[in-house]
């Protein structure tokens, strides 16, 4: 869903701009996300993981639009290199860091932290919400 959604997400993004992009991104990640707390069977899975799919394709699109708009010209290919590699750091380093967390504090980890995403949405829900209107 990813790979399918980056024309769509970049011809959005080309329209409306890299950070309308990123927010509605974040946005349809975050809630897709919460998909997986419903027990629905395997049509709710492959819904979310879609879901999280489009979401990824529109933060990726937006991400390097708006590297390229706002980057410095000298330090644009820096710039576009570190966004390649950096979201590989994460697959690289994410593994590790959710093992030490579930190992020390087991399934109250998931519970603790599940707000997390919720609150880093709501800035860009409220803002999203208020450019619709």
């Amino acid at each position: 869903a990813a790979l399918g959604s980056r024309l769509a997400a970049g011809r959005v993004v080309d329209a409306h701009g890299g950070v309308v992009g990123l927010r509605f991104g974040l946005m349809v990640g975050v809630l897709a996300g919460l998909l997986y707390l419903v027990p629905l069977g395997l049509p709710s899975l492959l819904l979310a993981r879609m879901g999280q799919g489009v979401g990824a394709a529109f933060v990726f699109v937006s991400g390097a639009s708006l590297v390229v708009d706002l980057a410095p010209e000298r330090q644009r290919a820096r710039a576009m290199s570190l966004l390649g590699t950096g979201p590989w750091g994460g697959v690289a380093i994410g593994p590790f860091i959710g093992g030490l967390i579930g190992s020390y504090a087991g399934t109250a980890a998931f519970v603790l932290l599940m707000p997390l995403p919720m609150l880093m949405l709501t800035p860009f829900l409220v803002s999203y919400l208020a450019f619709l209107t």
